[in-house]
């Protein structure tokens, strides 16, 4: 059997707090026995999500930054998972960038709002702002200035309470679309925008495996629970969203899991592939 199986992170399979799912290593390892990959897809940066791709023992290429960044796992020595540096000797696709104007505009129409933004690069991220969500970071993360700000950009979060904030610089962004894409995620405490480079989505990593990989879309499964998935769920040939993802990933969705378990997804991989 020929095929790969990709989940987003956050919400799919890891929880806070929590972990991951349970019983996610051993359906990933019954999945890999057939000759499926795993892998993941997840907004993450490489500081955290190498670390998480190491834990679950990945062999073949994952994707972080929403597909901005697809890379190959190395051989990981056990110390080294606590290195937060960005692995580029193992990089297979960089994605495109953003440029140093359209950070900064953000940040200021961010700033006049009264909100806070974390923008990745190859190596950093930078803290800006008024941070009201997300505020536990590495003691090496320092809050930065605008003439700080750089050209080559990977992908940008803009967090804060107020929900008609976030619809009000989704409106802005949306005049902005020849230069980047962007996605507006409401949450309970807050919302959430993420800006990528324009063509940067996490269907990138299916076009990989399609075009590098020479595996066919049908033989591809997506698993996610956000806006940011859509694309991947969409375009992959089983697109699953979970119980608790929104109406418009659901839409675009060939399978959506009825029950908001920890486990919900381990479950259904184990009844699809079993």
């Amino acid at each position: 059997m020929q095929g790969v199986v990709m989940c987003d992170l956050d919400g799919t399979i890891y929880f806070a707090e929590r972990g991951f799912a349970p019983g996610l290593m051993e359906t990933f390892q019954m999945i890999n026995s057939l000759g499926v990959i795993t892998t993941i897809n997840t907004a993450r940066h490489a500081r955290t999500g190498r670390v998480l791709a190491a834990t679950l023992g990945l062999k073949h290429p994952y994707a972080c930054l929403t597909g901005g960044v697809i890379f190959q796992p190395p051989i990981w020595e056990e110390d080294d998972l606590d290195i937060p540096s960005f692995p580029q000797k193992n990089e297979i696709l960089q994605g495109f960038r953003m440029s140093k104007k359209l950070v900064t505009d953000v940040l200021q129409m961010a700033e006049t709002m009264g909100l806070g933004g974390r923008v990745f690069y190859d190596r950093d991220v930078y803290l800006y702002g008024k941070q009201e969500l997300y505020v536990r970071w590495p003691e090496d993360l320092e809050y930065q200035t605008l003439d700080q700000v750089a050209d080559g950009a990977l992908q940008m979060f803009i967090t804060g309470y107020d929900h008609e904030l976030g619809d009000k610089l989704a409106e802005i962004l949306r005049t902005r679309t020849d230069e980047c894409s962007y996605y507006l995620f409401h949450q309970q405490d807050g919302f959430e925008i993420a800006v990528n480079p324009k063509g940067v989505t996490k269907a990138k990593l299916i076009d990989f495996y399609m075009d590098s990989m020479k595996i066919p879309r049908d033989a591809i499964m997506a698993v996610g629970d956000s806006p940011g998935d859509a694309p991947m769920i969409e375009k992959a040939g089983i697109g699953v969203a979970t119980a608790l993802a929104p109406k418009e990933v659901k839409e675009v969705a060939d399978v959506v899991l009825d029950k908001p378990s920890l486990d919900a997804v381990p479950k259904f991989l184990k009844h699809y592939y079993g």
